[in-house]
């Protein structure tokens, strides 16, 4: 009587190198249910072949069988993913009615880098321009253009180099020992020094700054001194002999620590798109309620107004969420709100407040008013005080379970700014942990995402880059403000330019960038270059809507506009 099970032999070919291995999962208890914690690893067997490697499964035979490969590197016997299959049907196999099968795979395209499974991730930056220079307060004698930097840290377990120049990027493993120039401050260059860890270790980063002649400084902090997830530090170097202060040097950071959640495995991806039209995404929903040229006849982010959009087929919407004072994600444009209030004389009044101050019970109790409502009285196309049918402040959660899940979603992922000028929007300087902010906003992504695309975006780099590096499923696009001069600069040059931005998002594993809709008008080559380093291309804009022929004429992957 032969057997209901069959041999099955999955076989790769592909060079590793002694610390990487190659494992697969799948949907069956045999292949592990998707969960890493169960991924089988592919085992070289031949001396012969040493880029061959396999595993043999039993399985079921008649029976169709879903997985995917990744590929990952082995630290202290934890599997850090560095890519994965992301194509969003997973590879299928039907088992053949014979007692030994062999599946020869191949390995490597329509992968999607890897993510942090467990691990943390510090990173320092390194940028200067005159708004913001690398080195102050410098006594140096030394030419700033013959200065370099080499940055270490330690404990660490992987380190890399990433640098940034307009439309290209360059990234380089272990790199304790690497030295850089230091950028000068008209430069469109940027660089990233990135550091793993293991969230429970302390990580202390030193920077040292030479000269042809040798050490001319260090500068050191650690990651238990550091009040948020991201910012900026003036730290001082301090010169080797003699223990004074020779300049002081500017340096960004953040640190990414991993997330986690039931649902978050290989089972499912959105990474890889396979469109064949432009992807229309109504903005705020069916619009701008408050301060366009043309006013939406529904409130924006409301559910109302994410109704009617997703009464059409292939609906997407995108709206701006952030927290509350008790960490609930909620679907608001602005940073800021207006409080109802009384003045002494008794006649009514409006007081701004940051969201951010205010718990989800105020917020959805209190009478609010947009804050353009100070000094703009023009008649709005709906019932501004209704807070009963259609109010403002929904939950993430209320949205998507309200919503259709046939309506996709763009989440904005609305953090304060920071411009050339030196100013965070609306003045928030001091805002919510970026991880704590993340963590919340993903939590609820998760529990009730499900099928729904969705894919997320800021203005924000840093935000970008945790969200792609805290969860493998849904893609990132970065916010520019594009190349005119329409709106004011950002201070983080990876942004500043579309070109930047391009170069950011291709080092970073992101899906693409999303830009001012008037670049399309006077830089209409942009599209091409973003085509070219294989990203896709968004815009936003109140012009969008009239201009959506040429949007398609020019191959423009999505357009995001008033409905």
């Amino acid at each position: 009587m032969s057997s209901k099970k069959c041999n099955v032999t999955f076989e790769i070919e592909k060079e590793l190198e002694p610390h990487q291995v190659i494992g697969m999962v799948g949907a069956t208890k045999a292949l592990g249910c998707w969960t890493m914690k169960n991924a089988i690893i592919l085992k070289n067997s031949t001396e012969t072949e040493k880029n061959k490697f396999s595993t043999t499964v039993r399985l079921e035979k008649g029976k169709t069988h879903f997985y995917r490969y990744f590929q990952a590197n082995v630290v202290c016997k934890e599997f850090v993913v560095t890519s994965w299959d992301a194509l969003e049907d997973p590879r299928m196999l039907v088992i053949p009615d014979m007692e030994n099968h062999v599946v020869s795979d191949v390995y490597g395209k329509n992968c999607s880098c890897g993510w942090l499974t467990g691990q943390s991730e510090l990173r320092i930056y390194l940028s200067s321009c005159a708004e913001k220079p690398l080195l102050r307060k410098s006594t140096l004698a030394t030419d700033t253009s013959q200065l370099k930097m080499k940055v270490s840290a330690n404990p660490v377990f992987s380190s890399k180099l990433v640098k940034l120049l307009p439309c290209d990027s360059e990234v380089s493993e272990n790199t304790i020992s690497t030295c850089v120039e230091i950028p000068e401050n008209e430069g469109d260059n940027h660089i990233s020094f990135v550091f793993q860890y293991w969230k429970s270790r302390t990580v202390t980063a030193l920077l040292t700054v030479l000269n042809d002649e040798g050490v001319v400084g260090t500068a050191t902090f650690s990651t238990c001194s550091l009040d948020n997830s991201k910012g900026t530090l003036c730290l001082p170097v301090i010169k080797e002999k003699g223990k004074t202060a020779v300049a002081e040097i500017s340096v960004a950071y953040s640190v990414i620590h991993s997330f986690s959640h039931k649902d978050m495995d290989l089972a499912k991806s959105q990474n890889i798109w396979d469109r064949s039209r432009m992807l229309l995404v109504g903005h705020r929903g069916c619009g701008n309620s408050f301060t366009a040229d043309n006013l939406s006849n529904y409130r924006e982010n409301s559910i109302e107004s994410f109704t009617k959009v997703s009464d059409k087929d292939g609906a997407f919407i995108e709206f701006d969420v952030h927290l509350t004072k008790d960490s609930v994600p909620i679907v608001y444009h602005d940073l800021t709100t207006c409080l109802q209030t009384l003045k002494k004389d008794g006649s009514p009044g409006l007081t701004e407040v940051p969201v951010y101050q205010l718990l989800l019970e105020e917020v959805q109790t209190i009478r609010t008013k947009h804050r353009s409502r100070r000094i703009n009285r023009r008649s709005l196309a709906f019932d501004e005080d209704d807070f009963e049918v259609n109010p403002p402040f929904p939950t993430l959660a209320e949205v998507f379970e309200e919503v259709s899940e046939n309506t996709g979603f763009n989440i904005e992922l609305k953090y304060p700014s920071f411009n050339v000028n030196g100013r965070y929007e609306d003045g928030l300087c001091d805002y919510i942990d970026a991880n704590h902010f993340l963590d919340k906003i993903l939590q609820v992504v998760f529990d009730y995402g499900e099928d729904r695309e969705v894919f997320f975006s800021s203005f924000d780099v840093d935000m970008c880059i945790m969200a792609r590096k805290k969860q493998n499923r849904y893609p990132v696009f970065l916010l520019t403000n594009g190349n005119t001069t329409h709106y004011t600069k950002m201070m983080d040059l990876r942004e500043r330019t579309n070109e930047m931005a391009l170069a950011t998002a291709k080092a970073e594993g992101l899906a693409g960038i999303n830009s001012l809709e008037l670049d399309l008008y006077e830089f209409p080559d942009i599209v091409e270059k973003v085509h070219k380093a294989g990203l896709m291309m968004a815009f936003y804009g109140d012009g969008v809507a009239n201009n959506l022929p040429l949007f398609d004429e020019k191959n423009v992957d999505v357009a995001i506009y008033d409905r």
